[in-house]
């Protein structure tokens, strides 16, 4: 076992091939770094890291994270991608000021209930599980900023999604959703929406989205758009491709700072650019 470094504040033990973790920590810590080892339990020897803020246990075989978890309290971020997890102690829950937490890459089959109770958090990373819903409780963490949750098996969104209106990032693509809710509409801030390879039938109106950047929906089942994104005027890469659309609103040319449009694989017969022809070659925009 070699310690990268060790300072008073910053312990790294990463790469060590430690299969359990039994050292007496300094209750001064702030950083513990456990990444690429094989440990498969977490948490029954935390007791006097008092002052630890940021904990990464990424890339272990981790089955069983201890209650003892819940005494961190002045914890911030934690990572847990790339591990064996299905469930989270109920004292997970004691971690107020937790902001970062990833959960990604493991074996969940459902949506951790604790998580709901972590108002604090602003960046959840929950992508490559096996989930197929989340209930109308994500209302709570309404400070949320970014949140990965692709590829799951998510059929259902509740419209309670709409209430996290501090969201600038979501992903929400390879999953198996056939409808989104209308309340999506609501998240203003949203710079980023990932939406490709679902079920989507019906695109509904995203109008008020007037910051998003970026919308890639390739691999749907989209025939209607409800939408003409002509007022999402910040969009620079819309991805409609390998859907069934047979009509496509070309206002959306309109948007000054479109980049990128792509509507390969559709069942749309004609398009007529000639009437946008001085708005798509003034902004040089890019179709497939």
């Amino acid at each position: 076992m070699h310690m990268k470094y060790s300072i008073s504040d910053a312990i790294d033990l990463s790469h060590s091939n430690l299969n359990n973790f039994d050292y007496e920590v300094a209750e001064t810590t702030e950083w513990l770094v456990l990444s690429n080892n094989n440990l498969r339990v977490v948490g029954n020897n935390v007791k006097n890291m008092k002052c630890l803020t940021r904990f990464a246990l990424n890339d272990n075989k981790i089955e069983n994270v201890s209650g003892n978890i819940g005494l961190l309290e002045e914890l911030a971020w934690i990572d847990f991608t790339r591990n064996r997890l299905n469930k989270l102690p109920e004292q997970f829950a004691n971690l107020q000021n937790l902001s970062g937490l990833g959960l990604s890459e493991n074996e969940f089959t459902e949506f951790p209930e604790v998580i709901y109770k972590l108002k604090s958090l602003r960046k959840f990373g929950f992508f490559s599980n096996k989930i197929t819903m989340v209930d109308y409780r994500i209302a709570n963490l309404t400070n949320l900023v970014k949140m990965d949750l692709s590829n799951n098996n998510i059929k259902y969104l509740p419209k309670e999604i709409g209430l996290l209106t501090k969201l600038t990032w979501l992903n929400l693509s390879n999953n198996q959703l056939t409808e989104i809710p209308s309340t999506l509409n609501k998240l203003t801030a949203l710079e980023e929406l990932g939406l490709g390879n679902n079920k989507i039938e019906i695109l509904p109106d995203l109008s008020n989205l007037t910051n998003l950047r970026i919308l890639p929906l390739f691999k749907n089942k989209i025939y209607r758009i409800d939408n003409n994104f002509s007022k999402n005027r910040n969009l620079e890469k819309l991805d409609l491709s390998d859907n069934k659309l047979k009509y496509f609103p070309m206002d959306t040319i309109l948007c000054k700072k479109l980049k990128y449009l792509n509507l390969r694989n559709n069942r749309i017969e004609e398009i007529e650019l000639e009437c946008y022809e001085y708005y798509f070659n003034k902004y040089n925009n890019f179709i497939e």
